[in-house]
């Protein structure tokens, strides 16, 4: 075990009923202090990992180290450390206020109250939930509950965050700000480990991803990677003015000039989309441009049908 490493797992094996496969096969290394997004179609074992981590769930079959240590055999000593959320839970009484909720959590855990207080009334600002902390829980609407339900999780300095499809249920604005909280966890030295449909929105804002498919790890790296592999085809779209540009010496997919406009299609992997247009532009005059992308939901969507015909 690396002193680094803030997750590992070998040769993990989840089973569910009738001995379904859940997980499989995973081998995983996750160091301390980056930002990892698990991203897959519904059912591809995203929640599954991440309860398996915070001790939720046992794996049937391999090894789960959370921190150096087992998450179900030693879930008391992680809980100081390890902080978790998933959207599939209710977090707080239905009865009691939500300054009742964070009076609990004060005097449940071992913080100091000083830095307690200033951290509450910084999230409190910032997540905008003061003018609702004295109404009971269940009178907060999904958004209201999800931004304080939020605020307890981040409360504190936890060394790995958990979190499961955090952002539903929020608006913009309170997605801003659950991102600028995450990324100021993560420079603080933490893990975050986060799971979303939104792939995306995960891509922009994690130092690596896992894409599940089927209860496999595809991939695990960058998400620079991760687009590479499985989503490198772009459009573009050039209304010209002038002599008709001249590409048949590019590597492009395909391309068909009408009048005067240009459509082509290209792979990432071979040439980019800024290579392309200096090409034109060193030809012709450009009156307007749009470029498309593989949209990574769709391409993730249709490889999960694809391997799930194979099976």
């Amino acid at each position: 075990m690396c002193c680094g490493c803030a997750l590992e797992r070998k040769g993990m094996v989840y089973f569910q009923n009738a001995g379904k496969f859940i997980l499989r096969d995973i081998e995983l290394y996750i160091p301390k202090g980056v930002a990892v997004g698990v991203i897959g179609a519904s059912g591809a074992g995203k929640t599954t990992l991440l309860k398996l981590a915070c001790g939720l769930l046992e794996s049937d079959v391999g090894i789960v180290r959370t921190m150096g240590k087992n998450p179900v055999k030693e879930r008391r000593q992680l809980s100081t450390y390890l902080h978790a959320y998933f959207a599939e839970h209710f977090y707080f009484q239905e009865e009691e206020t939500v300054r009742c909720q964070f009076r609990l959590m004060e005097a449940l855990y071992p913080w100091d109250r000083n830095m307690f207080c200033k951290e509450y009334k910084v999230l409190e600002r910032q997540f905008g939930f003061s003018e609702y902390v004295d109404k009971p829980v269940k009178q907060l609407s999904l958004g209201q509950r999800r931004r304080v339900e939020l605020a307890a999780v981040l409360m504190g300095e936890a060394r790995l965050y958990l979190f499961d499809e955090p952002v539903n249920g929020l608006d913009e604005q309170g997605k801003r700000v659950f991102w600028k909280q995450l990324q100021r966890k993560k420079e603080s030295g933490a893990t975050v480990l986060i799971s979303s449909h939104n792939m995306e929105e995960i891509r922009q804002v994690c130092d690596r991803i896992i894409l599940l498919c089927k209860g496999r790890v595809l991939y695990y790296g960058d998400g620079g990677g991760l687009i590479r592999r499985f989503a490198p085809i772009g459009q573009i779209e050039v209304r010209f003015r002038g002599r008709l540009p001249d590409m048949e010496d590019i590597p492009l997919l395909w391309y068909h000039i009408q009048q005067d406009t240009l459509r082509l299609a290209y792979n990432a992997n071979y040439i980019s989309a800024a290579e392309i247009i200096q090409r034109i532009l060193g030809q012709t005059q450009i009156v307007r441009i749009n470029v498309t992308k593989q949209n990574l939901s769709d391409v993730i969507a249709a490889i999960s049908a694809e391997r799930g015909n194979d099976e």
